[in-house]
């Protein structure tokens, strides 16, 4: 499936993909990786502390329900002290957001008999960042203050598919771990295949001189009235930030970057 995606070779199925493909393409390849090379991978795509240095046991996708709730992975850690991890991931897809209660509910089912023996990390990978915070602080509010809310608050962390994606290309590649290079390259593919590209800032582009922009002047009338818009110049270099002038008057000084 990675391969087959991000070659363009399911091209007339990327508008449609299910989060379902998109689960098992990031995180079912961890089951054969090495436990150390998926802990690896794992940190570079979910940013917690918790799992900063762990080997992945085992990865089980769609685990059996617990308080009527289907979570999309459940991982099992371990710390090189042994200390237990373990790590619940909900995926989100497209315009999907969390439905009232999803989040707490496979908090209350997956993680909260197993405080005290375990270490929680509970990830939720979205596209909107936004909308699953709140659905998630709302869900909190409705819980009241209690010691539960504040061990699931500090194991939260809401990423996008954006920030995997730029996580990936970021990342300090390892040569040395064939399996686990090959994996990170096909996943990245896979996600610029799908949309998910990472934003590398304006500093990237490769403008030889600046490049300007000139918009033209509208004129629009009503009831025999005519009003006209200045004119909107917009000039950029790769080294520059962007300056905007009207009638050839800039506003604000260019900083270097």
């Amino acid at each position: 499936m990675l391969q087959a995606i991000g070659r363009g070779k399911l091209t007339r199925f990327l508008g449609k993909t299910p989060e379902d493909a998109v689960t098992d393409c990031v995180f079912g390849a961890l089951r054969y990786l090495d436990p150390r090379d998926a802990g690896v991978y794992l940190h570079w795509i979910i940013p917690h502390s918790a799992i900063e240095d762990v080997d992945v046991e085992t990865v089980e996708l769609w685990p059996p329900r617990q308080n009527g709730r289907e979570p999309d992975a459940l991982l099992q850690c371990r710390k090189p002290n042994g200390a237990k991890v373990r790590v619940l991931i909900e995926v989100k897809w497209g315009g999907y957001t969390l439905d009232s209660q999803q989040a707490i509910d496979q908090w209350r089912g997956f993680i909260l008999p197993q405080i005290g023996k375990i270490e929680p990390v509970h990830a939720f990978v979205v596209d909107k960042i936004d909308k699953a915070t709140y659905q998630i602080e709302h869900d909190e509010a409705a819980w009241g203050s209690t010691k539960d809310v504040s061990i699931w608050r500090k194991s939260r962390v809401v990423i996008s598919w954006h920030d995997v994606a730029r996580a990936l290309q970021q990342r300090r590649k390892q040569p040395d771990r064939v399996a686990l290079e090959r994996l990170a390259e096909d996943v990245l593919r896979t996600l610029r295949a799908l949309g998910k590209r990472p934003f590398d800032g304006f500093g990237r582009t490769h403008a030889a001189a600046a490049v300007t922009v000139p918009a033209d002047r509208i004129v629009f009338g009503r009831h025999g009235r005519q009003f006209k818009w200045p004119t909107l110049d917009v000039q950029w270099t790769p080294n520059l930030a962007l300056r905007i002038s009207f009638d050839g008057r800039y506003h604000g000084p260019a900083t270097s970057r």
